[in-house]
């Protein structure tokens, strides 16, 4: 059993962007055999951090054994469940019980809205209608639209700071520094 080499087409992909809980149209990946020996396929999986938001929409490939120049195809689809960029990597596994499950390819994914620090609107911008949605959720008043890729601390969470660090970006303060943002 060996890798398949040059035999992903795409060997990766870039969702690029999508919105929160929309799906992207199915992209097809085919997987095409071209040594000379049968190549065993096991259970094809998406793995990695956001494996959750890619998933297959069909799947020929699995438990298949392809002979010399057959090919196969599966169709993914990323819908992200919240802002922010996400990878994730198709994983090929050898079906061949001599090979235990050992890894044919790996074809990185990727696809997400990019969030700047402190959109947490995500239109794009940091403005004061972003420190006005953060202001009404710290008083207790919970705004759909916030989002929380924007936050400026690793909990991602919405608070004051990021209310201050907002108004000071809208208003184009250099202020920000001194706050460790």
């Amino acid at each position: 059993m060996q890798y398949l080499p040059d035999a992903m087409v795409p060997s990766d992909y870039d969702f690029s962007h999508v919105d929160a809980n929309t799906a992207s149209e199915p992209v097809t990946f085919t997987f095409a055999n071209i040594i000379s020996a049968d190549v065993m396929m096991g259970v094809i999986t998406i793995t990695g951090p956001g494996s959750s938001d890619f998933a297959f929409k069909n799947d020929t490939c699995s438990g298949k054994t392809l002979g010399t120049g057959q090919s196969c195809g599966l169709d993914v689809v990323f819908s992200p469940a919240t802002l922010g960029h996400r990878s994730a990597f198709i994983t090929v596994r050898s079906g061949d019980p001599a090979d235990s499950g050992r890894i044919l390819a790996e074809i990185p994914l990727y696809g997400g809205q990019v969030v700047t620090r402190g959109d947490v609107d995500a239109d794009g911008v940091v403005l004061v209608t972003d420190a006005l949605l953060v202001l009404k959720q710290l008083a207790g008043q919970p705004t759909l639209n916030a989002y929380s890729a924007g936050a400026l601390e690793p909990d991602e969470k919405i608070g004051a700071r990021e209310s201050i660090f907002i108004l000071q970006q809208a208003f184009g303060s250099r202020e920000s520094e001194g706050l460790g943002f």
